[in-house]
């Protein structure tokens, strides 16, 4: 028979289920259902609303192969695949990651890239790099990426603003007279910005402040030094200061408790000799950002002293 009587005569066969001998060859056509044992073999056509041809595929190397035979589904589901040598079963794909708009998202709740529930990237040499979530419960974090690169300094990390949106920032906050720098003269009776010790302060955070300030008297002037902070509008400031030297009997208030206000008198060594004064202190800013500037002044005219060189002021971001 011709393939289109073929075609016609397992039209016709199919028509209505039908049980063959697995050892029935029907000649002409190239269909030939021989296994070397009696078996039986249901035949049961789809329901159509037209018709249609079924090819069966040829092999990649001929249609003549001693292992060519098609094999036994052993699930629901499984494919017929050519495995370069002979035909085999797969099963589909049924857990994969998909596209819907923006978001790449797993096809199965809890699906991840690899089994150990982890991202993993594999490097260009050896060795991956893998991410994985927390034990976050139902709930759903979205984190979005900075939109540039963080600065080359090893203090520079990401920050969460408390929305996933991450951001490049540096909590410790550093400010240092380099010893380049001549030391400043402080001899008014008012508050005089420091020339180093200065550091940019955002909005709506809260500060710790640390500093340690080597102070001198060179020209034995009897100097009494005093300090104090400018802060953008609106913070609340906090600080104190510790010294060898004590605190001047005049004044034991020790803690002060506005921005552009001095601190009380510091007694320093009426000489060369370097003494040392460690302030601490918190800023809470309000809704500008700005600059926290070290300032200081002597305590009475006709004084000076000097603020020298590797004083610095560290201001670290807390909340």
């Amino acid at each position: 028979m011709n393939t289109r009587t073929l075609a016609l005569t397992i039209c016709a066969l199919l028509s209505t289920p039908s049980l063959l001998s697995a050892q029935r060859i029907i000649s002409g056509g190239g269909i030939m259902l021989d296994d070397g044992a009696t078996h039986t073999i249901t035949i049961l056509p789809p329901t159509l609303s037209s018709s249609f041809t079924w090819q069966i595929p040829v092999p990649p190397t001929g249609p003549v192969q001693a292992s060519g035979f098609v094999p036994v589904g052993t699930a629901v589901g499984q494919m017929l695949a050519w495995t370069g040598s002979q035909w085999g079963t797969i099963s589909p794909i049924t857990n994969y990651w998909q596209r819907s708009g923006t978001t790449l998202s797993p096809t199965t709740t809890g699906d991840n890239i690899s089994t150990s529930g982890q991202l993993q990237l594999g490097s260009v040499a050896a060795g991956i790099s893998s991410f994985s979530t927390g034990a976050q419960g139902g709930s759903t974090i979205n984190y979005v990426l900075p939109t540039s690169q963080g600065a080359a300094s090893s203090l520079t990390m990401l920050s969460n603003d408390g929305t996933g949106s991450l951001s490049w920032s540096n909590p410790t906050l550093f400010a240092r007279k380099t010893t380049a720098q001549s030391p400043q003269t402080y001899n008014t009776t008012g508050l005089v910005n420091d020339n180093a010790l200065a550091v940019s302060v955002a909005a709506n955070q809260t500060y710790t402040i640390d500093c340690f300030l080597s102070l001198s008297d060179p020209g034995a002037t009897g100097a009494y030094p005093e300090v104090g902070f400018a802060a953008p509008a609106g913070s609340t400031l906090n600080f104190g200061f510790l010294s060898p030297e004590g605190v001047f009997s005049a004044n034991l208030a020790t803690v002060t408790t506005a921005t552009g206000t001095p601190c009380a008198r510091i007694p320093i060594t009426t000489s060369s000799v370097l003494t040392f004064v460690h302030i601490k202190g918190i800023l809470i800013t309000a809704g500008s950002a700005g600059t926290l500037q070290l300032q200081a002044q002597c305590a009475s005219a006709a004084t000076s002293f000097q603020m020298n060189a590797n004083s610095y002021m560290q201001v670290t971001r807390v909340q």
